[in-house]
Parts: C-alpha cells; sequence; structure tokens
C-alpha cells in the first residue's frame, strides 16, 4: 500500500508543475479584456487608399469564448471618388491556447445599430473574425503581469489588461 501511496506522490509531484503550467496560462487569458484605438490606412494600385479606424473590444471569458466589439468607420478613396461607412459589429468565437498561439473559430457574427459598411471591407481591414465560421490564429504576448498584447500577423497589436473578478 505504502509503495502504491509514493507513485501517486510521485506521479502528483511531477505532473502538478505541468498542470498549473498549463491551466493558469488558459486562466489568465481567460480574464483578458482588451480595448484599443484601431487605425489602419492601405494604398493600393490605382491611387486606392482605404482607412479604417475606431475602436477594438476584445473580451476573453472562461469558457472558451471571446466576444469582439467594433466602433468605428471605412474610408475609401480611389479615381471615382470617395466612400464612407459606419461600422458597429460584434462577433462571438471560441477559442484555445497553446503557448503564445491563440486559434479561433467564429460562431456568430452581426452588424448592429448603423453599420453599413461591406462584409469584405470589415473582414479585410478591421477583423477576420467578423467573417461567419472563420478560423483564425492570433499571437499573444505577455508584457507584464497585468498586461498583454494580442493581435493578428497582419493587424495592429492591441493591449490587453487582466480583469480582476472577471471569470
Amino acid at each position: 500500500m505504502k509503495k502504491i501511496a509514493s507513485i501517486f506522490l510521485m506521479a502528483f509531484l511531477v505532473l502538478m508543475p505541468w498542470y498549473m503550467a498549463v491551466f493558469s496560462e488558459r486562466n489568465i487569458v481567460a480574464n483578458l479584456s482588451c480595448v484599443a484605438n484601431y487605425e489602419i490606412l492601405k494604398i493600393g494600385s490605382d491611387s486606392e487608399q482605404v482607412r479604417a479606424f475606431g475602436s477594438l473590444y476584445n473580451g476573453f471569458s472562461s469558457n472558451g469564448k471571446v466576444l469582439i466589439h467594433y466602433v468605428g468607420d471605412i474610408e475609401r478613396r480611389d479615381s471615382n471618388g470617395d466612400e464612407h461607412y459606419n461600422v458597429n459589429r460584434e462577433a462571438h468565437l471560441q477559442y484555445y491556447l497553446i503557448n503564445n498561439l491563440i486559434f479561433t473559430k467564429t460562431i456568430g457574427s452581426q452588424r448592429l445599430l448603423l453599420d453599413n459598411a461591406p462584409d469584405v471591407m470589415v473582414q479585410r481591414f478591421i477583423h477576420p473574425g467578423f467573417q461567419q465560421e472563420a478560423n483564425g490564429r492570433a499571437f499573444i504576448y505577455r508584457l507584464s503581469e497585468r498586461y498583454w498584447a494580442t493581435g493578428f500577423s497582419d493587424s495592429p497589436r492591441i493591449l490587453c489588461k487582466i480583469s480582476e473578478g472577471r471569470s
């Protein structure tokens, strides 16, 4: 009986640090709330210029879901003239974390009040997660004890702060 107890104790002592490393990161991400002013300027061929600007919010929950909300504008200029769109979108994604990568899948996305932007422009210039069933991969970096940065490889990073008491 002592031999079995010592085997369980040794297994516990060996596996506990791994368990804490894996699940403590998940808990930290589960308490992240990210808000950022967001601006992108893309200049293409034929004098096309697209500017997207606004506020982007990401909120990670402990049930493996993240809420993304964006409020802002998209302006497009080219040789044919200027276009302006209002953007007010929300998306719900599932996520899981492996090291410094967050893998996501969009489970729902909808326009909110006064949103008149074309879906393709929102997905290309603001966030690919606004496309239904989209799969994504973002990087996450720990900057300090309470602050993280996250973002897709082709988008600006946003600053995230660990929220107290949120799960």
